[in-house]
Order: structure tokens, then C-alpha cells, then sequence
């Protein structure tokens, strides 16, 4: 470690004051319909570093009963999403889930740099939280936590260096979330095409018939294998199960099996996930993963895709939801030629590419940004 670069535990210059919560928590007395925000684990879900907004707000009363923080203070979240930093944009109060960081001006620390800091520990802070009906941080364990603290100019650099980054992931996140409303837009266009005589409105048992794959039993299952078999949990995710390719082949060759650009369905817990098969090996989990089988003779299976991100489903079942076929086969959609199919497809093609490519600029931000986190805080990369 350099010299003039010191490590020191955080209660070495900040008091950990805990958030406190009002008691009971659903008494009316305790909130107001605006004034000074109450910030829950719920507000944090954002990416930026900044919370800017609560969703409920505290009574005179309810202020005396929590802890106060204002604009600039440093909160961290020890309660469910464990080890989440974020610096207040405004007068507020926290939830007993919360930490915040007092006395910081005291000393010579960033308020930004400890942000980057603490953040790069989230991890670690979650390896060190109490498991029960959620996850818990001690409060202590947080004070006794070490931290590399370089002179004061040096923090200052390391904070203008990251800010950079971070500008350039809001700056693509706000690309993505136009996008994503362009799209969503052009999506509901769908549902009201200007010229309604190029609009056939067809259930959906009109244009084909409900598929699924044969059932596979539990014992016909492992942990490792040959061929990923997707059940509902890992649907559009990474599979956690397999079969063997003997298994696959006897069973795609006997049974029904989704061609490719096929659109699979979820059909029990989330409804209406979508995934467009795409000719690799796999296997899909039966009645809870569907698809409509048909030839396209009548609706492109690129448009159904899309169209399906439109569609409501009736549901029935009071835990686990599920999407009956006979629900799914009198569903009423609006279909439109052939040639409008395509011109829609075209159009919200481009959409998605766009939305795509800056997905994968704001993931390479993401990485390189922790990576020079990692470097700098190890002092790889020397700040001058």
C-alpha cells in the first residue's frame, strides 16, 4: 500500500446511525400524503446512485419516530437487498433496514468516494448477513468493516474518473428506457391498426391448436447432462436440469415438439413469458410450458411474439396461477395481413436491435467500471 494511502475502519470516521420505522407501521397518524419522504429497502431498487423519490411520506409525527437524513447524506441498505449504497437527493427519513453515515464531514473522506467503495464491498456485505425470513447486516459488523482511504485530492480524482462512467451508463440506460417506450407504443398500435377492414379479430384456437412436450419425470432428471430440460422457474433462464440425449431423441421423434420460431409460452406462476424456440437441443417442462402449433398460414409466428407482449390472460387458480388451454385457445386477437405482419415485424425489429445493442454497451460499462474499481481500490491502477 502506498504511504500516503491508509487503511481505517469505518467507525474510525462516521458514526452508524440505524433507520428507525414508526410503530405500528400501517397507522395512518404516522403519514402524510407529501412532505418529507420515508425511504424503504423498495425505493432502491434503481441502478443509479442517487434516490431521488419515495413512494410514501411521513407525518410530523412519523419524522419524530424514524431517522432524519438530508440532501447529500450517504444511506446503505442492511435489510433483503443487503449492501446497496446510494446517496440522498433529498430531505428524507429511512426505514430500520438503512444505515447511514454521520460525521463523514469531519474527516477527510468523499462522501462519493466511500459511495464507490462501500459498493464495490456489496457482495462481501452480503457473505456477512444473518439469514432468516430475509437477510440481515449487523450494524456493527458494518462499523468494524476496513476501508483504503488515499489523500483527499487522490479521493477526488478516483470520483471524477467513475462519475464519467456512470454518466455514460445513465446516459444508455436513458437510451434503453425511450426505446423500450417507443416500442411499447408501437405495441399498442397494434391493437388499433388505422384501417380496421385489414383487421380479421380470430381466437386463437381459430388459427391452431395447444402443444406441449411429453412429460418428464423427476427421475428421468439430473443435475448435469446432455440436454437442458427447462422447467417453469428456469424458463428464458439457465436451466438447472438435464436428460440424456437418448431420452431427447425418442421422445422428439414420438411426441410433439416445437418447430424452430416457435413461440413458447409460459403457462403456470408468471404467465405469458415468451420464448422463440430456436432449433437448439433442449427440452420443455409439459402443460406448463405450451406453445400454439400452427403454419403460419394465418399469423407469422414472428408477429405472435410480439403480439403477445399486448395480450392480457384470464387466469384461474388462487396460488399458483395457471393458463388453461381452453383459455388460451378462445383468446380474441386482432390479425392483420400478411404483408401488414411483416411491416410491423420489420418496424419493431429495429426496435429491439437498438434496445439490444445498448444493453450490451451498458453491460461492457458495468464491467469495465467494476474492473476499475477492483483496480483502483488494490491500487493496480496508480491515481495520480
Amino acid at each position: 500500500m502506498k504511504s500516503n494511502w491508509q487503511q481505517v475502519k469505518i467507525k474510525d470516521f462516521a458514526q452508524v446511525k440505524r433507520g428507525a420505522s414508526p410503530r405500528p407501521i400501517g397507522d395512518s397518524k404516522y403519514f402524510a400524503p407529501k412532505g418529507r419522504g420515508w425511504i424503504r429497502i423498495s425505493d432502491i431498487t434503481q441502478e443509479y446512485k442517487y434516490l431521488t423519490a419515495t413512494s410514501q411520506y411521513l407525518s410530523e409525527l412519523g419524522e419524530q419516530a424514524s431517522v432524519s437524513v438530508n440532501k447529500g447524506d450517504l444511506i446503505m441498505s442492511i435489510c433483503a437487498t443487503v449492501g446497496k449504497p446510494m446517496l440522498v437527493d433529498i430531505p428524507a427519513c429511512i426505514h430500520d433496514g438503512f444505515v447511514t453515515f454521520r460525521n463523514i464531514d469531519n474527516y477527510f473522506v468523499d462522501k462519493e468516494y466511500l459511495f464507490y467503495y462501500l459498493l464495490l464491498l456489496e457482495d462481501q456485505w452480503k457473505d456477512k448477513g444473518q439469514t432468516g425470513s430475509q437477510m440481515n447486516l449487523n450494524s456493527t459488523i458494518v462499523e468494524e468493516t476496513n476501508i483504503i482511504l488515499p489523500p483527499i485530492e487522490t479521493q477526488t480524482k478516483i470520483v471524477n474518473l467513475l462519475r464519467t462512467l456512470d454518466e455514460a451508463i445513465q446516459k444508455t440506460d436513458k437510451i434503453i428506457q425511450k426505446t423500450e417506450k417507443l416500442k411499447q407504443g408501437l405495441m399498442q398500435s397494434i391493437l388499433s391498426f388505422g384501417n380496421k377492414e385489414d383487421i380479421r379479430q380470430l381466437a386463437l384456437g381459430d388459427i391452431g391448436k395447444v402443444s406441449m412436450c411429453k412429460r418428464i419425470f423427476k427421475h428421468e432428471t439430473s443435475n448435469t447432462g446432455e440436454i437442458p430440460f427447462y422447467k417453469i422457474g428456469t424458463f428464458g433462464k439457465e436451466p438447472d436440469s438435464f436428460i440424456s440425449q437418448k431420452l431427447y431423441d425418442s421422445y422428439r421423434n414420438k411426441f410433439p415438439f416445437p418447430k424452430i420460431g416457435d413461440v413458447l409460452l409460459s403457462a403456470s406462476g408468471t404467465i405469458g413469458r415468451k420464448v422463440k424456440y430456436d432449433g437448439r437441443p433442449a427440452y420443455f417442462q409439459d402443460s406448463n410450458i405450451v406453445w400454439l402449433e400452427h403454419d403460419e398460414s394465418k399469423i407469422l409466428n414472428d408477429f405472435l411474439f410480439y403480439l403477445y407482449d399486448t395480450t392480457r390472460w384470464q387466469t384461474e387458480g388462487s396460488t399458483i396461477k395457471r393458463l388453461y388451454n381452453d383459455i388460451l385457445l378462445k383468446k380474441i386477437i386482432p390479425v392483420p395481413s400478411l404483408n401488414k405482419q411483416r411491416n410491423l415485424i420489420e418496424v419493431l425489429s429495429a426496435v429491439e436491435e437498438k434496445i439490444s445493442v445498448n444493453k450490451k454497451l451498458n453491460e461492457r460499462f458495468n464491467i469495465l467500471k467494476k474492473g476499475l474499481m477492483q483496480d483502483i481500490f488494490s491500487q493496480k491502477v496508480q491515481i495520480n
